[in-house]
């Protein structure tokens, strides 16, 4: 899920945990709402499950992978060393050319060539099983490599797969929010209506609930600019409030932005050397962002805000 999902899936789940623990008789009242709230309950549980779907598709296969090609490596190193050891005793510098990897120039290997040295480490031990035996390389080493080989080579094309499965839960994913919205706009909400006047505190807590998690964010409280009587933004105007130690400043196109503010009523000063300051008061609704523009006038002239 992205954020935007994250967010309205918050807003199903209070929905549904409000309607869930609202008492029969209030229920009753708005007509196959028990239905309704059986298919909210069943669309959260299927986004959930697309959700942990779409997360972990890819890693746990990748994680797996990962393993394995750790152990693939360790395999490698194990009879590579012990092969060569032997071709060097023996003299055959063939051999030795044939099976010589470092750790590090094994570690940079793709996926395909690891598999393809691995073969080739395991064909030549193979063929010389009978004088590595004094090495350390019997039949049960070879299998161990074999399984290593062959468990690895399986693993390559798994998070292919992994992507389509993915694909196909944000699909998913994207159908089930579209109804889930429907469900809410085109009918609980509907029949959340129908109490309006007659379960008031019932309709203000599923009112507020889908408000406040459908915004999902802290949205702006306040845009204030500052301009002067020619109509010009002027950076720099400080705006302090009575009561509250923080203040803000102007930029170059003569706005400040608050991002949060409680919700009330408050007096900002904005101020600047060489203009008249300027006293306004400014409302802060829950859920609204209050624009407020204000116009400073040089020293010896008259001002005025709106």
């Amino acid at each position: 899920m992205n954020k935007t999902q994250e967010r309205k899936f918050s807003m199903y789940e209070v929905v549904y945990a409000l309607l869930v623990g609202t008492v029969a008789s209030i229920i009753e009242q708005m007509p196959l709402m028990s239905d309704a709230i059986v298919a909210l309950g069943t669309n959260i549980s299927s986004i959930s499950g697309f959700g942990n779907t779409q997360k972990t598709s890819k890693e746990g296969v990748s994680d797996t992978k990962d393993f394995l090609r750790l152990q693939l490596i360790q395999e490698i190193l194990l009879v590579s060393k012990k092969v060569g050891a032997y071709a060097t005793n023996s003299g055959n510098m063939k051999l030795l050319k044939e099976v010589k990897y470092s750790k590090s120039v094994i570690d940079k290997l793709s996926e395909n060539i690891l598999v393809i040295v691995g073969n080739i480490v395991y064909d030549k031990a193979k063929a010389n099983l009978a004088a590595l035996s004094t090495y350390g390389v019997t039949d049960e080493v070879l299998v161990a490599l074999r399984k290593a080989i062959d468990s690895y080579d399986g693993s390559i094309p798994q998070p292919r797969t992994s992507i389509v499965v993915k694909k196909i839960a944000t699909t998913n994913l994207k159908s089930y929010f579209a109804a889930t919205d429907a469900l809410l706009k085109d009918k609980i909400d509907v029949l959340v209506g129908v109490v309006e006047y007659t379960e008031t505190d019932f309709y203000a807590n599923y009112i507020n609930s889908r408000k406040v998690i459908i915004t999902g964010s802290h949205p702006m409280s306040i845009r204030a600019r500052a301009i002067g009587d020619d109509g010009m933004p002027i950076p720099g105007v400080k705006a302090t409030v009575e009561g509250i130690t923080k203040s803000f400043i102007t930029k170059k196109k003569g706005y400040f932005y608050v991002k949060s503010f409680e919700v009330g009523t408050y007096t900002f000063t904005f101020s600047k050397e060489g203009y008249v300051n300027q006293d306004v008061i400014v409302v802060v609704n829950a859920g609204e962002r209050t624009d407020v523009t204000v116009t400073l006038s040089a020293v010896g002239l008259l001002s005025k805000a709106s």
